[in-house]
């Protein structure tokens, strides 16, 4: 029930119910103190909190990104862009 401010466009942290998207600096206080008046302990927040952990356990998977991104063995692209196609087709098929 702690709100985060996010800058960028990370669509999948912005699925998150505690999560506010800003861009403008020059209002990040006024946002912040807008922010603080909201309340997060509603069925409403618990309700969307639920959904997005059981997306991440319907659609989540096992892989190795810190080895990727380091560029060491063990964390296999083909892989990763196998599911990534997998989820794709599910998704446009339903």
């Amino acid at each position: 029930n702690k709100p985060a401010v996010q800058f960028g466009d990370l669509g999948t942290t912005l699925r998150l119910p505690n999560v506010f998207k800003h861009t403008d600096m020059t209002t990040l206080p006024a946002r912040i103190k807008e922010i603080f008046k909201i309340n997060l302990k509603t069925d409403d927040y618990e309700r969307k909190l639920e959904n997005y952990i059981a997306a991440v356990y319907d659609t989540g998977f096992n892989f190795k990104y810190d080895t990727v991104w380091a560029g060491g063995k063990g964390g296999d692209m083909d892989i990763l862009w196998q599911v990534y196609k997998n989820e794709i087709t599910r998704a446009l098929s339903n």
